[in-house]
């Protein structure tokens, strides 16, 4: 029984896990800065100062994340290796695995990825929130 949402507020609920990621975000954001090219450095500073100064939380701000995580990514790709196990009998292991410095974006990557994605969810609940209300007002008329 003390499970018991009696007012549960599905945009609060969103909103309080995107502030919850914002931290992790801007310190992985200021971190991957010094991993990627100008170009993509400069913008993840600006999306940093974005995020820290509450300024993200619009649909549109969802495309400033686009260069970063694509800049991080490409870093990611090209830090792919292969490495081959042989054994002394059989045929020998092959797969890929990441260098440490792609790995280390990786994990930036991913605590950055995952503000993107409580901002989607944010707004998927408050565009069917807005949809709702049409709907129940449509049906009232």
């Amino acid at each position: 029984m003390s499970d018991l949402k009696l007012d549960y507020d599905p945009i609060l609920e969103a909103t309080f896990q995107a502030l919850e990621l914002k931290r992790p975000a801007i310190a992985a954001l200021n971190k991957l800065a010094g991993k990627l090219d100008k170009r993509a450095a400069r913008y993840a500073s600006e999306l940093a100062a974005q995020i820290d100064r509450d300024r993200i939380y619009a649909a549109r701000d969802l495309l400033a994340f686009e260069p970063v995580l694509d800049a991080a990514s490409h870093v990611i790709a090209a830090g792919r290796v292969r490495k081959i196990d042989v054994k002394e009998w059989g045929d020998p292991d092959v797969y890929w695995t990441l260098t440490e410095g792609a790995l280390k974006v990786h994990n930036l990557r991913d605590d950055v990825a995952a503000l993107h994605e409580a901002l989607s969810r944010l707004h998927a609940v408050r565009r069917a929130e807005v949809l709702a209300l049409r709907f129940r007002t449509d049906d009232a008329a």
